[in-house]
């Protein structure tokens, strides 16, 4: 059973998610005036990271499940975002990259990006932006992963 104390919590920080989410405006048709969805940024940003990738290991690392996966990179692939090929040294994987075209996407969204989160930051003074950095920082610190996910252990087989 949930306590009123855990309760209350829950509801504090449901009420900041709200928040934050409306003011980077996460729910709009959009992303920082884009025509690409949050989910789609996230993988364009990805990819000019991490560069050629395997599509497994782009799926892990955002938590992905396959199916979504694939729809949204058929889509991005549609719009000429990003190449796919087969792995040459195992043909059952799928190797991703940006295009040209998608590296020039990237680009304008992380400068609109910047843009916005400055815009907003340009809204506090010096010490409240701190504040908020080392606020962000204690979030991160508290929430963010502290350890790799534990390995999966197969059980032996059965004769």
């Amino acid at each position: 059973m949930n306590s009123p104390r855990l309760l209350e919590r829950v509801a504090k920080v449901r009420a900041f998610n709200r928040l934050y989410t409306a003011l980077i405006g996460v729910l709009d048709e959009g992303l920082v005036g884009t025509e690409y969805s949050l989910s789609e940024a996230r993988v364009l940003y990805e990819l000019e990271q991490q560069g050629v990738t395997e599509v497994t290991e782009l799926r892990r690392g955002l938590g992905l499940d396959a199916g979504y996966a694939s729809r949204l990179l058929g889509r991005l692939e549609t719009r000429g975002l990003l190449a796919r090929e087969r792995s040459e040294s195992d043909g059952r994987r799928q190797i991703i990259r940006l295009t040209e075209t998608g590296r020039a996407a990237q680009h304008s969204l992380e400068q609109r990006t910047v843009d916005q989160i400055a815009e907003l930051l340009g809204r506090l003074g010096d010490e409240d932006q701190q504040r908020l950095v080392a606020a962000m920082g204690t979030i991160t610190n508290l929430v963010g992963e502290r350890s790799p996910r534990p390995a999966l252990v197969l059980r032996p087989p059965r004769p």
